[in-house]
């Protein structure tokens, strides 16, 4: 349970290293999972093979194992740390137009603060519309008095 803890909170900032850099996390995190585990494996067949050569029964080969295996482990976090804090940031493409929750590109505030034509939304008004003269009027709370 606590290995899946960890993990979790290392790969949440693992994601956001990568983000600051504008490279997609997946990869990344992907990498760290890998070499968790890659580790660990490793290390612990190094362990038995250590365990073997120092004639130790199947009990006693445990202690050679479990230390190497969390060792392991704790070093390809390491190596997938290592390598997202290496790679250089990537400069955004200027093409490219960053899109919010809404599908409609981001404007940075000085650019809506300085565009005097900024067509903003507006709210309807009633006489306005020329195409609802033929319409039964709306009552207003005038009218109920």
């Amino acid at each position: 349970m606590l290995e899946i803890i960890i993990l979790v909170l290392c790969g949440r900032h693992i994601a956001s290293i990568a983000k600051r850099k504008n490279r997609s996390p997946v990869g990344y995190v992907i990498l760290m999972v890998l070499a968790w585990y890659g580790g660990a494996i490793t290390a612990g067949i190094v362990g038995a093979i250590i365990g073997a050569a120092a004639q130790a029964n199947q009990d006693e080969i445990m202690v050679y194992i479990l230390p190497l295996a969390i060792v392991g482990a704790l070093s390809g976090l390491g190596v997938a740390y290592l390598v997202v804090c290496s790679v250089s940031p990537r400069a955004k493409d200027p093409d490219y137009e960053d899109y919010d929750d809404y599908d409609r590109p981001r404007r940075r505030r000085d650019e809506i603060e300085d565009d005097d034509d900024y067509d903003r939304p507006r709210s309807r008004r009633r006489d306005d519309d020329h195409y609802d003269d033929d319409r039964p009027r709306r009552r207003e709370r005038d009218d109920y008095e």
